[in-house]
C-alpha cells in the first residue's frame, strides 16, 4: 500500500507460450526462497499440485515468517 493508502499494482505484459508456467505468490513464499529456489522446484515437479506442495514445503523449512499463498497455472502444450 503507497504511502497515501493506495494499492499500487505492478504490471508487466508477456506473450503466452504452450507449457508456460506462472507462478503468483505472496510475499509468504518470495520472501522465503530466491527466483532461482523456486524455478528449481517447478522444473523438479511437473504436476501443479505437487509443485504448489513443493513451493510451501520449501518456503517453510526456510522459517515460514509469513502466511503464504501461491497460485500456479500452466499453458496447454
Amino acid at each position: 500500500i503507497g504511502a497515501a493508502g493506495n494499492v499500487e499494482i505492478e504490471l508487466a505484459e508477456h506473450t503466452v507460450e504452450p507449457g508456460d508456467s506462472y507462478l503468483f505468490c505472496s510475499d509468504g513464499l518470495h520472501d522465503m526462497l530466491s527466483d532461482a529456489e523456486m524455478a528449481a522446484i517447478l522444473r523438479r515437479h511437473a504436476p501443479l499440485r505437487q509443485a504448489a506442495q513443493a513451493l510451501l514445503d520449501a518456503a517453510n523449512a526456510a522459517g515460514g515468517h509469513d502466511n503464504i499463498s501461491l497460485i500456479l497455472a500452466r499453458c496447454a502444450p
